[in-house]
């Protein structure tokens, strides 16, 4: 019992590490804005629903009329992530045969313009994308879906007490993210609900990648953030 709290405490206490020498030394933590909406994150499925209906870049505002976000509400990472969540549940829910309606916003990138849209979709069990041609999926549109983020912006410390608060603050937010994901994903396993709907665990090999596509890119900041990352989730 003392070497596996020990290990959690000396995992947390790493992670707090590598974001105050990120914020005091380094070239600051990122901190993303949030916009309302999912965005489409990449090109349509070619045999799916939304194929010439929806692109890259484009922003899902509604659903049936309801609001993904609350124009109300001041998005955050849990905010947005949580709403594409439920999005993706409202199309897996909806009945064979039936639509459901979207409100985007349409860049149109040549002209720097944007543009407001209504378009109608029948989500589809498409083919899963090893070649079978046996196993369908769960009701899908066929686009992955992100948050709206509208911009980063690196945070400094400006003195050795804020410092010490921002890295806490990191830490906490990082810790009860992971921690909410996981009773989420356990939760829905143990009631035989399957993973919930836009949550997976990609395991050592999708941990690995994700390291090395980092760590190519020779961005320190964002080396120091998974790190720092990865000790919280192994805390």
């Amino acid at each position: 019992a003392i070497v596996l709290v020990g290990g959690v405490v000396f995992n947390i206490l790493l992670a707090f590490a590598c974001y105050l020498g990120e914020v005091t030394l380094g070239q600051g933590l990122p901190h993303a804005s949030y916009g309302q909406g999912a965005i489409i994150a990449g090109v349509p499925r070619a045999d799916g629903p939304s194929a010439g209906l929806l692109q890259r870049g484009d922003v899902i505002l509604t659903a049936n009329g309801q609001e993904l976000i609350s124009s109300l509400t001041q998005p955050t990472a849990m905010i947005s992530q949580s709403a594409i969540a439920n999005f993706i549940s409202q199309i897996r829910d909806t009945p064979p045969g039936e639509s459901i309606q979207l409100t985007i916003v349409h860049p149109n990138y040549s002209a720097k313009t944007t543009s407001l849209k209504t378009i109608t979709v029948q989500p589809e069990r498409l083919f899963d994308e090893t070649g079978s041609n046996t196993n369908r999926g769960p009701p899908s549109i066929g686009v992955v879906l992100s948050p709206n983020i509208k911009g980063i912006e690196r945070i400094k410390a400006t003195s050795p007490q804020d410092a010490v608060q921002k890295a806490g603050t990191a830490v906490y937010e990082v810790t009860s993210q992971t921690a909410s994901s996981l009773v989420g994903f356990f939760a829905s396993l143990l009631s035989g609900r399957g993973p919930p709907a836009g949550q997976g665990m990609s395991g050592p090999i999708g941990l690995i990648q994700t390291g090395s596509k980092i760590a190519s890119s020779s961005d320190w900041s964002a080396l120091v953030a998974f790190a720092a990352a990865i000790s919280i989730n192994l805390a």
